[in-house]
């Protein structure tokens, strides 16, 4: 995710709690989705699709404060 940013999120990681648990949630919501795809768990194309909206507004929470320096 945002390999543009890597350095600022790997010391956004360590400096701020808060970004680094919106960034594992978005992992963690990335890893369930693919899970769902594949059948490892089970999941309906409507649990995909909101676990998919969650994991972009996290996305654009993320970008937010990468762009604007917060």
């Amino acid at each position: 995710m945002f390999p543009e940013f890597r350095e600022r999120i790997s010391r956004l990681k360590q400096e701020d709690p808060h970004f680094e648990r919106m960034c594992d949630k978005h992992d963690d919501l990335d890893q369930r989705i693919q899970h769902i795809e594949n059948g490892r768990i089970t999941g309906t194309a409507l649990d995909i699709e909101k676990l998919k909206k969650e994991k972009l507004h996290l996305k654009d929470r993320i970008y937010a404060i990468l762009r604007n320096g917060e």
